[in-house]
């Protein structure tokens, strides 16, 4: 065999392990994409259902954070005792104030109209204060506009006394 054959079956199989490296790498890459727009669609339609079944059915909707819950908020009275607890859905923002809107509603009056929210980002669970005029602190500290919260944390809105655990 001449060494201009040996090149020409060689370039030939060099061309085809090219070829099909590129179809299977354009083949992930293309999976990915599907992957990635399909989670993104099941979020929105997931906080879309939840906004929906807390109007026509409120105990569902609280069945449905629970299963799909990424954090807790357990509401204590002075003593240390559990007053309630709310669970944080999957993609939803959780409101906390004085007015009858919020999905966590406390009577204290050092407590704002609309307080704060408690939401998820990027992996992270979020508190962010809504009116800095009465202050909301996470573990005695007050925080400013927003902030990380880590399992076991202590928020005090007005003055109440909230647990925050995560549940991811």
């Amino acid at each position: 065999m001449s060494s201009n054959t040996l090149v020409a079956i060689l370039c030939s199989l060099l061309g085809g392990l090219a070829g099909a490296l590129i179809t299977l790498l354009s083949s992930y890459l293309i999976a990915k994409i599907k992957i990635k727009q399909e989670a993104k669609l099941w979020e929105n339609e997931f906080a879309v259902n939840y906004s929906k079944l807390l109007v026509t059915d409120p105990e569902a909707a609280k069945l449905l954070a629970r299963q799909f819950a990424v954090g807790l908020i357990i509401i204590k009275d002075s003593d240390k005792e559990t007053i309630s607890k709310h669970f944080i859905p999957y993609q939803c923002k959780t409101s906390i104030g004085r007015h009858d809107d919020n999905d966590i509603i406390l009577t204290d009056p050092h407590v704002s109209r609309d307080h704060c929210i408690i939401y998820q980002r990027n992996g992270n669970m979020l508190i962010q204060e809504l009116s800095p005029k009465n202050g909301t602190y996470v573990n005695s500290a007050r925080i400013n506009k927003t902030h990380i919260l880590e399992s076991g944390d202590i928020i005090q809105v007005g003055g109440i006394e909230l647990n925050f655990e995560s549940l991811t």
